[in-house]
């Protein structure tokens, strides 16, 4: 699958050696945001490149409340695109929102993990984010759930 994934380690971005996490962090830091760079990663042993385009910080901020980070305490959500599907190897009819982190201290660590899908919330389909913040209620919500071929129910509090 495409996209780079936990695990790699980048060792050239745009034709410069990365030795260390400063050296990735200089490098960034010298180019301009929107930049598109090759980013060189190892991966089980073989090195892959990948043609990304630089952002900044300001856009990361801008995009949590477009991914829904804001929907499920520590959890970041993002609706389903063709990179997406991709990345985590998501079948075309399959469709809801795409759990892309959950953070070790989320209420939710035992019950999502990254790359699941969230395709029904209380028995209603989540196409979107909007439609995800208003299905969830507070106290008991049921969701059903896809993950690697399998589909499952899933109970998550919101309080």
């Amino acid at each position: 699958a495409a996209g780079i994934r936990r695990g790699d380690v980048i060792v050239q971005l745009d034709g410069n050696s990365i030795g260390s996490v400063n050296d990735l962090r200089f490098t960034v830091a010298s180019t301009a945001p929107g930049t598109a760079v090759t980013i060189s990663i190892i991966r089980d042993g073989e090195t892959r490149d990948f043609e990304v385009v630089l952002s900044n910080m300001d856009d990361l901020y801008r995009a949590a409340a477009v991914r829904g980070d804001d929907i499920l305490e520590g959890v970041a959500l993002e609706e389903l695109n063709a990179r997406t599907r991709n990345q985590y190897e998501i079948e075309d009819a399959v469709d809801g929102l795409l759990v892309t982190r959950v953070e070790a201290s989320s209420p939710h660590s035992r019950t999502l993990q990254s790359g699941m899908v969230i395709v029904e919330i209380n028995d209603a389909p989540t196409p979107d984010l909007d439609t995800a913040r208003a299905l969830l209620r507070d106290g008991a919500n049921k969701l059903w759930t896809y993950e690697r071929g399998n589909f499952a129910f899933n109970v998550i509090r919101v309080d």
